[in-house]
């Protein structure tokens, strides 16, 4: 007797592992070409990974091509340092994008380090073995927050370009550290405490 339904999947049937890559799929390209796709980091996970923390003007920025892309080396002045460095020194900061030549790449998400603007940055070691060591932020966008001048004093804002934020399931109760612009003094004073209370 011929069998009509079998128990077993037909080998070519969808396994799940493949299902769940094509919803992967697609469920980046349904977001806006405009944007990269970043893990979205609290406060604690920022702290955690980055090396320096401090208030920090630039002092230069200058693109170049390195591998087939365009990459631009920023020096900042730190000014107001929470961890790492101190009150004046001058750190390299290395950034996707640029223009060099009159050709320009730009990639969303990543900061734009503008000569003679202040941040507020968290900068972790770039890779490699740099003497001096060079740095880059935390989460792109999210380790260089403006801080801009107002009527009332300055102020810490989130990041112009923001990147798209993907949120592990894990925090799935995360949401961006800074979410509107905040007094230059609180947000010291709250980071202040945090790493205190981080400190072993």
């Amino acid at each position: 007797m011929q069998t009509l339904f079998s128990p077993r999947p037909l080998s070519g049937a969808p396994r799940p592992s493949r299902l769940l890559a094509f919803a992967v799929l697609v469920a980046l390209a349904a977001l806006p070409a405009r944007a990269s796709v970043v893990r979205l980091l609290g406060l604690p996970e920022l702290l955690a990974r980055a090396d320096v923390v401090a208030v920090a003007t630039v002092e230069s920025a200058v693109s170049s091509w390195v591998g087939g892309r365009i990459v631009t080396d920023s020096t900042l002045r730190l000014d107001e340092p929470l961890r790492g460095g101190a009150g004046g020194d001058s750190v390299a900061v290395r950034t996707l994008g640029g223009e060099v030549g009159g050709i320009g790449q730009r990639v969303f998400g990543e900061p734009s380090f503008r000569p003679g603007a202040r941040y507020l940055v968290f900068l972790e070691r770039f890779p490699g073995a740099d003497d001096p060591p060079r740095f880059r932020p935390v989460g792109m966008a999210q380790g260089a927050l403006p801080v801009l001048d107002t009527p009332d004093g300055p102020r810490v804002a989130p990041a112009p370009d923001p990147p798209q934020w993907f949120v592990p399931s894990a925090a799935a109760s995360v949401a961006p550290w800074l979410a509107a612009a905040r007094p230059l003094d609180a947000v010291l004073a709250e980071l202040r405490a945090a790493l205190a209370e981080a400190a072993p």
